[in-house]
């Protein structure tokens, strides 16, 4: 594959309105996976007990995934997650030197995560 591996970990203030941050957070999704210059290739989110969100996004290049982080929309939401809605995060950014699977990989449904995706990362 190559490309760009993002991982982004977050926790929501507790006063945050989650379906306010699901919206923004649904619609930036479509956004990325809708424009071919972001190079969005999949993503998947998962939430531990503690409240903690774990989100590993894949894009096919540096460039491309370079063309999101800098996407003015994407900044706006961006300072928004900031200001509004996180209480903490970490995000982390890597190349991909190696990848291989086993069996029959399903295709993974950009659309359906298992959390609601970042909004400001």
């Amino acid at each position: 594959m190559g490309g760009v591996v993002v991982i982004f970990e977050y926790q929501l203030r507790p006063e945050v309105d989650v379906e306010e941050y699901s919206q923004l957070s649904q619609r930036l999704r479509a956004r990325v996976a809708a424009d071919e210059r972001f190079g969005f290739v999949d993503m998947h989110s998962v939430v531990a007990d503690d409240g903690t969100h774990t989100v590993v996004e894949r894009f096919n290049s540096a460039a491309r995934m370079h063309n999101w982080a800098t996407d003015p929309e994407h900044r706006a939401a961006q300072r928004r997650g900031r200001e509004e809605f996180y209480a903490w995060y970490r995000v982390t950014v890597s190349d991909v030197g190696r990848e291989y699977s086993y069996g029959s990989v399903p295709e993974v449904i950009t659309a359906g995560a298992s959390s609601p995706p970042p909004a400001g990362q």
